[in-house]
């Protein structure tokens, strides 16, 4: 079984290279800070782009609520007036339409033999096809 040797707490083990001629050994603290500055470095560089993105997109949900809010309103009264003109040509149609039914049945009323005739003849007619 391989025993540790015993060091005392404030030297720092070393990392000794048996392969390599020309290294000596370095402290393990050593050779893990610049890895640790580079962690620190990257994971800060991280952080700002996150933030920049973030912010950017805020910048331009701002942007584009400014804008809704700027043209929101002519495009809600442009709204109001295409309403309004349906609204105008429906009862125009209407109008048109409940003025032909009343003219037909002033017509009906002001000639009742020949609505009766007509309403018989269809009757018969209806009923024969039905058959």
């Amino acid at each position: 079984m391989a025993t540790v040797p015993e060091t005392s707490s404030e030297e720092n083990p070393t990392l000794s290279h048996s392969n390599s001629i020309s290294h000596s050994p370095q402290p393990l603290d050593q050779l893990a800070t610049p890895w640790v500055d580079y962690a620190v470095e990257q994971a800060r560089i991280y952080q700002k782009n996150v933030e920049e993105t973030f912010e950017s997109a805020i910048a331009a949900s701002r942007s584009r609520l400014s804008e809704i809010r700027a043209t929101s309103a002519a495009h809600f009264s442009q709204t109001i007036n295409s309403l309004e003109d349906i609204k105008s040509n429906c009862a125009a149609y209407e109008e048109l339409l409940f003025g032909k039914i009343k003219e037909g049945v002033h017509v009906a009323a002001s000639n009742p033999m020949i609505t009766a005739g007509v309403a018989t003849g269809l009757g018969f007619l209806l009923l024969k096809s039905m058959h």
